[in-house]
């Protein structure tokens, strides 16, 4: 019986690591939707990621929460990393919604999505910036 190498046992667990997350292993996600009188606010709480892994973009009346996972994989040709969603989430955006003044930021509690509430309404595309809190 052949033992595995070290740098064999690496991959082997990383890539273990990795199908874990994408068939929905260590990060639970929780959403939230408050309309408040000036603004709509959507919370998202994921414990143990971090600003980096979330990506938002608005396309139209529809605004799309991503979180990524990022997993370093070490390859003979050297190093390289693999991307895979773990969470999605696409909301259709409120009427009466500013699209051009929805900010997003990120704190200890999670991601928080502030949609403020205008008299007039547009629909174009664009990627939100998340914030520290």
């Amino acid at each position: 019986m052949k033992l595995l190498q070290k740098s064999e046992l690496s991959e082997l667990l990383a890539f273990g690591d990795l199908m874990n997350s994408l068939n929905g292993g260590r990060v639970k996600f929780q959403s939230e939707m408050h309309q408040l009188q000036e603004e709509y606010i959507l919370e998202i709480s994921a414990a143990g990621l971090s600003q980096d892994a979330f990506h938002i973009h608005i396309n139209g009346n529809y605004l799309t929460v991503g979180a990524y996972y990022h997993q370093p994989l070490v390859t003979a040709d050297g190093a390289s990393e693999i991307e895979g969603p773990m969470y999605t989430k696409t909301i259709e955006i409120p009427p009466y919604v500013d699209s051009q003044e929805i900010e997003a930021f990120f704190g200890e509690e999670g991601l928080k999505v502030v949609m403020p509430i205008s008299n007039h309404s547009d629909q174009y595309r664009r990627v939100v910036d998340i914030k520290p809190l």
